[in-house]
């Protein structure tokens, strides 16, 4: 099996980060970095920008997630583009600058995808959300929907039920769309083979890239990504690879988000 690339082919490299305190905590700030995934001058081009952390550009995720679009439709129109930086919180983003820079000059955009660092998300939540609610309100003025893509630390109780809530309460919060994706990795926990995180149990494999980028097919296309291939491609160039079998049950439980 070929698991999805764990550094995005073609992106620049996060530098050396500051370390700086967050919520008593020591952690290293990498540079954000403003990407281009897909371009697209048409005016009925599907527009997404992700701002987020390593959660959402380790993998890939927004890439794979273009190429099952792709693969669908190959001459759908996308503009895709991710804001990213590691262990980046969505407030280290709205100071940063880049982030409303691409929500400004590089919009409208038609969804535009929240990320927050885990540990922030999970040790202050309250904090967290009346941090985000000033880049949330941007968002919003320049008339674009809002999803939140779920963070998490590891799969494991009782961090699972706490994220769960977290997530929500972010996602309801800022009335956003939530792509619940930690909810669906737990139910894809139990299917045989799958492997859903590398070895640090935080960030995903090659199935958990799959199944997070079904899960945006879903929530953010309302589409079911039920008959999307097995091998993910973009460009031409193979970004991401599952067993078949266990692709069809990951596309099972991403389409019931649907409902």
């Amino acid at each position: 099996m070929i698991a999805c690339s764990l550094i995005v082919v073609g992106q620049p490299a996060l530098a050396q980060g500051d370390e700086e305190e967050n919520d008593g905590n020591r952690v290293r700030r990498f540079p954000s970095v403003n990407r281009a995934i897909s371009t697209s001058a048409s005016t009925s081009a599907l527009k997404i920008l992700f701002i987020g952390n390593s959660i959402l550009y380790g993998g890939d995720v927004p890439g794979v997630f273009l190429g099952l679009i792709r693969a669908k439709d190959a001459q759908a129109p996308v503009k895709m583009s991710e804001v990213v930086g590691g262990n980046y919180t969505l407030k280290n983003h709205l100071e940063n600058g880049n982030a409303l820079k691409a929500i400004d000059s590089e919009g409208p955009w038609d969804y535009v995808v929240l990320q927050e660092q885990s540990s922030h998300l999970g040790n202050e939540v309250a904090k967290s959300i009346a941090e985000t609610k000033p880049l949330a309100a941007h968002i919003v003025q320049n008339h674009s929907k809002l999803a939140v893509f779920d963070a998490w630390t590891k799969l494991i109780a009782p961090d699972y039920a706490i994220f769960s809530q977290c997530n929500e309460q972010l996602a309801r919060s800022l009335g956003a769309e939530r792509v619940p994706v930690l909810t669906a990795l737990a139910q894809a926990h139990g299917i045989q083979g799958v492997k859903l995180f590398i070895s640090d149990g935080h960030h995903l494999d090659a199935d958990g890239i799959y199944l997070a980028a079904c899960m945006l097919y879903a929530k953010i296309l309302r589409k079911s990504p039920v008959g999307l291939p097995n091998k993910v491609y973009l460009d031409d160039r193979l970004i991401c690879e599952t067993d078949y079998n266990r692709a069809k049950q990951l596309q099972v439980i991403a389409s019931n988000y649907l409902k």
